[in-house]
């Protein structure tokens, strides 16, 4: 598509006739972008051309006579700066130098409520306009006092009678309909060139790739956005220009840091940028993609809104599983156009342990895999040898589950004593806390088979319980912030009389973030054992609050709790 708009600019420049080229298509597409590119590079390798150039926007304009004045403008500027051009030719060039006072002294002097400027500066300015370039941009959002016709009349007329080549850019889709009939029933009479411009995802990266200004990302870093750009299908060039621009800003802070935390960084960067900066709803919104509980969200059966089955969809297909803290400062970037030095840094640190451990952890599986899954050899004593040796290289990566499997094919072949030291020398070394607060659910300590090991996590978790109230929890939960597993707690040891003192002790904005929190955690899909607990004694209290009176039953039904 990109080499058939090139050849046909190239023509359309080169034609010693007047004609009218429209580009149309979806916003962001990189229509004005485009041209302006292929027009420069004409320029420049045709050193002949000479062309004048106007360029207005129609943004706002309600009449042609506001339009005019914009085209007018332009030439007026450019006979001040340059005096040597003599386009009036009774004004001498000190007379010519002087013209650009005239205007202010003028601006309250009227004639029949016609100001001077425009009445007099505006049409000699205008008069004077031929054989020139000129693109009028933003059609579609010109204002409601000026008709298509209208505008289409007028680029006939300078096209027709000042020999004028024309270049109309516009978003035909955003097109009022009025404007697209007017358009449509004219088109053939005004237009020459009607072009569709809708390049691929690889013709937008390349448009933007080919301009210099690109913040001197490395090859690599620019190998890796382009790759996350196709996968999403991003053809909107100020989406991609405005992830190379934060990608410029992002890696001058994070160029010391190894690959995968870059690729991490890279992948996040991208899929936000396109999801914080797109008007499409097919493409997943801001708080959607921030909400660490998308993927646990049952769309087919407790969400209304159809849009999330599609975005669920884009987000895993994407490999994109949640935010993490470098996202999360990413995200924040984003909005601000800044990074903070010291926040990036510090999250990219955690985030680089974080891989460190997934590789060690691994490594730990993979000899777990090898000597236990590899063969039915008799070879007990090597088996239980490597796993030794793995497991005192790899404890600190391990999880509490990986530990547990462990632990139990040691009790299983009558090792107890190792099993009990490996229990020990874990549970010793506070960097494997790291663990305990990393799964989304209590229930997933239910799954450890050795009292000992489910003993010490619960006793540790417990010991950090939260000291926030359940109030705050679920105003938290509310807002869609994800359930931590000392909140967990903190509702496991909830009652009726508390739970109903607490809805009963809030009201206005407070009590609607309240109740929305209730909602939220009545929708979790495929709670476990705990959440069916809560959620049977949310339901109850929220029965016996509506059964107290006829008025406490209309405002349970108006939240929705009984749907």
């Amino acid at each position: 598509m990109l080499e058939k708009f090139k050849e046909l600019i190239s023509i359309f420049l080169d034609s010693p006739e007047p004609e009218v080229f429209a580009i149309h298509g979806e916003w962001g597409v990189g229509k004005t972008y485009a041209w302006n590119q292929y027009l420069k590079n004409h320029r420049e390798s045709n050193k002949e051309y000479k062309k004048k150039y106007i360029y207005v926007s129609a943004f706002g304009v309600d009449n042609i006579n506001q339009l005019k004045s914009k085209i007018a403008s332009q030439q007026y500027n450019d006979l001040v700066e340059n005096e040597k051009k003599k386009s009036f030719h009774w004004v001498s060039r000190w007379s010519l130098s002087k013209l650009s006072y005239l205007p202010k002294a003028l601006k309250n002097i009227s004639f029949y409520g016609v100001g001077v400027t425009t009445s007099i500066f505006d049409e000699l300015a205008y008069s004077v306009i031929k054989n020139c370039l000129i693109c009028i941009d933003d059609i579609e959002r010109k204002g409601d006092g000026l008709k298509m016709t209208e505008l289409l009349g007028f680029v006939s007329e300078l096209k027709e009678q000042k020999n004028c080549q024309l270049v109309l850019i516009f978003n035909d889709d955003k097109f009022k309909e009025v404007d697209d009939v007017q358009y449509q029933e004219f088109r053939e009479k005004v237009i020459d060139i009607n072009f569709l411009f809708d390049p691929t995802p690889e013709e937008c990266w390349e448009l933007v790739c080919n301009n210099p200004k690109r913040n001197d990302l490395n090859d690599a870093v620019i190998k890796d956005i382009k790759s996350c750009v196709l996968k999403l299908g991003v053809n909107n060039i100020r989406i991609l220009q405005k992830a190379v621009h934060h990608a410029g800003i992002l890696f001058g802070l994070l160029h010391k840091y190894s690959v995968g935390v870059q690729e991490i960084a890279i992948r996040t960067l991208v899929l936000y940028t396109w999801c914080f900066y797109s008007k499409d709803d097919s493409i997943p919104e801001r708080a959607f993609v921030l909400d660490r509980k998308w993927r646990l969200v049952d769309f087919e059966k407790k969400d209304k809104d159809t849009r999330h089955h599609l975005w669920k969809s884009i987000l895993e297909d994407y490999g994109y599983h949640g935010p993490n803290g470098l996202d999360l400062v990413i995200a924040g970037g984003i909005d601000s156009g800044y990074f903070d030095e010291e926040t990036v840094q510090s999250k990219a640190g955690i985030l680089l342990e974080a891989l460190d451990r997934i590789q060690f952890r691994e490594q730990f599986n993979n000899d777990v895999k090898n000597s236990i899954g590899g063969s039915f050899k008799s070879n007990e004593t090597d088996v239980l040898e490597k796993l030794k040796d793995s497991f005192y290289k790899n404890y600190k990566a391990i999880s509490p589950h990986d530990l547990d499997y462990i632990v139990h094919v040691y009790r299983k072949l009558k090792a107890e004593k190792q099993a009990d030291k490996f229990i020990e020398h874990y549970f010793e070394d506070q960097s494997c806390r790291y663990w305990f607060f990393s799964e989304c659910d209590l229930s997933s300590y239910d799954r450890l088979k050795d009292e000992i090991i489910r003993s010490k996590v619960m006793s540790i978790i417990r010991c950090e319980k939260t000291e926030k109230s359940i109030k705050d929890i679920l105003k938290d939960m509310g807002e869609r912030k994800p359930i931590e597993l000392s909140d967990q707690l903190v509702l496991c040891d909830l009652d009726k009389k508390g739970l109903a003192d607490v809805l009963k002790s809030v009201e206005g904005d407070e009590f609607h973030k309240v109740m929305k929190g209730v909602r939220s955690f009545l929708s979790i899909a495929n709670p476990s054992d705990e959440f069916i607990q809560i959620k049977k004694l949310m339901l109850a209290t929220c029965k016996e609050l509506s059964c107290e009176s006829t008025l406490n039953e209309v405002r349970i039904a108006y939240h929705g709790i009984f749907d």
